[in-house]
């Protein structure tokens, strides 16, 4: 037998769902895999492919394969097959007549209805019982012929030879109808693979679900015309017989042999998975008890509820497919039979009865079933013995517990299978009960203990933001204070990081409670080793009896036992450090670093606030002409920053207060919300400060004119539509599309100029975005590209501040619509560094236009990526099942936020802490990999020491794998140096779900 049932072991949880749904209580097998995770796989010795497992599995772990792709494979390169198809179809298909057209379009030689086997199956099995007396087991279902040979050859006597519906039929096309070619089968069966390879009627096993996925993906329009089925059997003598006629109750073979049999053959049917454990009962029962037919079925309620069909959950199996169940399935079958009325059904069955026999012989349809029973190897008694002590089953009492959920009759079943290696002691429910109970309480210790360090966390914030702006120190001693108290600690410090002369030396800024002594600043050489450790991210931590002399020197003198400096990392760039002292002996839990880590990052965003304030007081006091600009400005900066802080702070507190999820999931949006605007107004101020220090550079790249203005537009329509506004683009026809330049900062210009336009246009008003071709150069063209709105329009002075930087044209406007002045001005430095210039028409109450003219380069179209390119990695759409990524990044947070942005896309992750972690995991497997993301700042190997590592291992993989930077490092000297080390490409954290998912696309079809 091929294996058809998979699992998935990345998907595992050990959950056992799977095993407990399994009747084959050996085709599952427990173990602990490489990172200490309980895991099942399916042994393919044992299991009989009934599909249990594929329903119970909640993890998606479990999967099967049928001949779909190769069936469709084989169609498309002309070879000539013949597909026959079970009448269900017209259940899970609604426009089944239009599914059959599409085959015979594609190049199907004939399409056969499978109630034409059923009607010989029939036929077949009351000959043969005319023939033989003893008690049969009639069997439609490949997976109880599987069970027979593989866990019951005793009962292949009792097994009817006859072949089931889809045997007779492919038997029939073969030997009388001199059908040439491969056949395949399309049915809710998964299966029927192993009944078809054995017995040769047919080359491929399709089923409903995989069909209907591969339909969905490649025709998702059906043809118009609709197509029946091929006749069966031709010009019968008499009545014309159709397919069907002979199928009693639809899918009940046993019920059609009574009735047709005139009840000479005493039935008795079963269904589901409870009928493996009748068969057993029917081996061990006197043969003149028995019925003489038993006719038996794997899946509960029929064939076409099975895991191979389209019931609910299964997806969608074509237009108008909705939900089912066994009364849906008998009724729609029932009208397919195409059946004479009750009183005729006689002349029916005698027509086709007598058809069957002039025709066919019984023998042909017979087949030979072979033991595949392997049998198990014996366990001995000392294995025993040992499996029953690693379940702590001492007693028989204790050994013949069943408490129904490890997936073992009783507890000595369990241990028969950890003897035989199938099974682990982790499995035993009654073993593990008590560790759960202990984990729960750890559970909920830890639940308390992260619910002070979030109310730790709305401390801090709260006292960084409810102070007056003349009384900063206090609301900063305020922040330390509730952090030395939630810790325990005696001290907390806050030090920066300074450059003296070439030396890093580190300086105490606060220190609460405040208290003389201690050193004010040090550096490498009065504590070796401390800033060479904070500097790369990692924590110092120190106890008196494992400190050197001297840190003992140094800390005995202020009472100090044991101290923690945490490092403060600003865009990844060592900015500092919290220093938590206690008076005893102690050790810092990994929640006490991250609480520490917190509000430390709050404790210097909001020092950063208030140095940025002070260099605009300054810069006010140097320049008087623009005093009121700037501390306009720092009025705007303040507010801007502090409405979405307060938004983070005030929805974590309502978020750790409520128990009610939809209040959660509403705190968590608004908090996501708040931060990207709170990085949006951070990348203005950064970008102005590159402007200011004269940093500023632009990129080079080839792009497509029109699908930038598309793109733009398509960032900001949502905005326009919740508005009602028109937005239009008017691009000048004899533009040359293809150029070269910034296009990065050309969209940000134009964003700019839109967003502007919407937020100062009333509903209802009109956008319009033109450009146009002004002259042409030798290998340039002057574009004049404008922005025009309806809104509301400014006055000459207002226009005359528009583009200097922190101001904006009316105080009013910001009251009204917000925001930091700073766009235009960045802007405006943009076009001037592309060598050209912008400005402004506007009158009031009828809108503004807004003008700048750059040159750009033209570029050969051969250059631009193909159109093709657009649509990857679009997000919801990626599909990187067949893709494993390797990711270096030593934050877990960070680990976590990428495996959910990738979660849907089914790509495979492995992990790496550090660097040279990394290395050592792609040396070890070096195929395996299609990518790797790969952080910068990491202990231990950094990013770029470790590309180079691998890069220097000399092997096609090392030197063809593709490795992409993932940085908070944006400048242009950052990604110059990835490059440099030998990475492929950048990603800019926070990281964009749109843009990882498009690198992810570009590599994997470049490699």
């Amino acid at each position: 037998m091929k294996q058809i049932v998979h699992t998935i072991q990345e998907r595992c949880v050990g959950c056992n769902h799977c095993i407990r749904a399994c009747p084959i209580e050996t085709a599952n097998i427990s173990y602990i895999d490489q990172d200490k995770n309980n895991r099942v796989r399916v042994d393919p010795a044992q299991c009989i492919a009934c599909g249990a497992c594929l329903s119970a599995c909640t993890h998606g772990a479990r999967y099967y394969e049928d001949d779909t792709e190769r069936f469709f494979a084989d169609l498309h390169s002309g070879r000539p097959i013949s597909l026959m198809v079970s009448p269900l179809l017209r259940i899970d298909f609604p426009l089944w007549k239009r599914l059959l057209s599409l085959f015979r379009n594609l190049g199907i030689r004939g399409i056969y209805d499978l109630s034409l086997g059923a009607d010989i199956c029939v036929w077949a099995h009351i000959r043969y019982l005319e023939k033989n007396t003893s008690p049969l087991i009639a069997q439609p279902c490949p997976a109880v012929v599987s069970y027979c040979e593989v866990h019951r050859p005793g009962l292949l006597e009792r097994l009817s030879p006859v072949q089931s519906p889809a045997g007779c039929l492919g038997i029939y096309l073969r030997e009388y109808r001199g059908i040439t070619g491969d056949i395949a089968v399309l049915s809710p069966c998964i299966a029927l693979g192993n009944e078809i390879e054995e017995s040769g009627a047919a080359e491929y096993s399709l089923t409903f679900l995989k069909a209907a996925e591969y339909l969905k993906k490649n025709f998702p329009e059906l043809p118009a015309e609709e197509s029946e089925f091929t006749p069966g059997f031709e010009d019968p003598p008499g009545e014309e017989i159709p397919p069907g006629a002979m199928l009693y109750v639809p899918g009940g073979l046993g019920q059609s042999i009574g009735y047709f049999s005139k009840r000479r053959f005493s039935v008795a049917q079963g269904d589901g998975p409870g009928v493996y454990g009748n068969m057993d009962l029917f081996a061990d029962t006197p043969g003149e008890l028995l019925p003489r037919v038993f006719d038996v079925l794997s899946c509960a309620g029929g064939c076409g509820l099975g895991p191979g069909s389209c019931g609910p959950g299964s997806g969608d199996c074509g237009p108008g497919a909705g939900e089912k169940n066994i009364f849906t399935i008998q009724a729609a079958l029932g009208g397919s039979r195409h059946g004479a009325p009750d009183s005729d059904r006689d002349n029916y069955r005698r027509a086709l009865f007598r058809r069957c026999d002039e025709t066919l012989s019984l023998e042909k349809f017979l087949r030979r079933h072979v033991s595949k029973n392997q049998g198990r190897p014996p366990v001995s008694e000392e294995a025993l013995k040992e499996a029953f002590a690693a379940l702590d089953k001492d007693t028989e009492a204790k050994r013949n517990v069943n408490c129904g959920a490890c997936g073992s009759a009783t507890c000595g079943e369990m241990a028969r299978k950890i003897a035989l290696g199938i099974n682990i002691p982790l499995n035993c429910i009654a073993k593990v009960r008590d560790t759960a109970v202990m984990e729960r309480q750890r559970n909920v210790d830890l639940y308390r203990k992260n619910a002070e360090y979030i109310e730790l966390v709305h401390d801090v914030g709260f006292a960084l933001i409810s102070v007056a702006s003349d009384n900063f120190d206090q609301g900063m001693f305020n922040a330390l204070e509730a952090i030395c108290i939630t810790l325990k600690g005696a001290q907390v410090q806050l030090w920066r990081a300074e450059d003296r002369e070439g030396t890093t030396w580190l300086k105490r800024l606060f220190t609460y409670p405040p208290g003389e002594g201690g050193m004010d600043a040090f550096n490498e050489e009065a504590l070796p080793g401390w800033i060479g450790e904070l500097a790369a991210g990692r924590n110092v931590g120190r106890n008196f009896s494992i400190m050197s002399n001297q840190e003992r020197e140094i800390f005995q003198k202020q009472g100090i036992a044991s101290v923690m400096g945490v490092p403060v990392l600003v865009r990844n760039k060592f900015w500092g450090m919290i220093l938590l002292s206690s008076s005893e002996e102690r050790s810092f839990a990994e929640a006490d670093v991250e609480a520490i880590t917190a509000g430390g990052l709050l404790i210097v965003a909001s020092l950063m606030e208030r140095e940025m304030t002070l260099r605009l007081i300054e810069a006010k006091e140097e320049a008087l002409a623009g005093t009121r600009a700037k501390s306009d400005f720092l009025s705007r900066m303040s507010h801007e920053i502090r409405t979405p802080m307060n938004a983070i702070i005030g929805m974590t507190k309502m978020a750790e207060m409520t128990g009610d999820i939809t209040k959660l999931r509403y705190c968590l949006s608004t908090i996501k919300a708040s931060s990207a605007h709170l990085l949006g107004l951070i990348n203005d101020i950064l970008d102005m400060s590159k402007i200011e220090a004269g940093k500023f550079d632009l990129d080079s790249v080839s792009f497509n004119l029109k699908k930038t203005l598309d793109k733009v537009c398509s960032i900001i329509t949502e905005r326009v539509t919740e508005k009602s506004q028109t937005l239009g683009i008017d691009m000048d026809p004899s533009l040359y599309l293809h150029y070269h330049g910034d296009e990065l900062r050309l969209s940000q210009v134009i964003t700019n100029l839109l967003s502007n336009a919407i937020k100062f246009t009333p509903e209802g008003g009109t956008i319009t975005v033109q450009v146009k071709k002004l002259k042409e150069e030798a290998e340039a063209d002057w574009l004049r590209f404008s922005v025009s709105d309806t809104g509301i329009g400014m006055t000459r002075e207002q226009t005359a501040l528009l583009f200097r930087p922190f101001q904006q044209a009316d105080k009013n406007i910001t009251q009204r619509f917000g925001g930091t002045g700073l766009g235009l001005a960045i802007s405006k430095s943009i076009v001037e560094k592309m060598n050209g210039r912008i400005w402004v028409e506007s009158e009031t109450g009828k809108g503004s236009v807004f003008y700048f003219e750059i040159p750009l380069k033209r570029q050969d179209p051969g250059a631009i990526q193909a159109e093709g390119d657009e649509q990857k990695g679009k997000a919801g759409t990626a599909d990187f099942r067949d893709l494993r990524l390797l990711l270096a990044e030593d934050i877990e947070i960070n680990r976590e936020i990428f495996k959910a942005l990738l979660e849907s896309t089914g790509i495979s992750i492995d992990i790496a802490e550090n660097g040279k972690r990394a290395v050592e995991i792609f040396q070890k497997s070096p195929g395996i990999y299609d990518l790797i993301i790969m952080d910068v700042q990491m202990p231990e190997m950094d990013g770029l020491e470790a590309t180079r590592a691998i890069r220097s291992l000399g092997t096609p993989q090392s030197a063809a794998i593709p490795i992409v930077a993932m940085t908070a490092n944006v400048f242009k000297e950052d990604i110059e140096n990835c490059l440099a080390a030998g990475m492929n490409d950048h990603l800019q954290k926070p990281i964009d779900e749109k843009a990882l998912i498009e690198k992810i696309t570009f590599f994997a079809k470049r490699k």
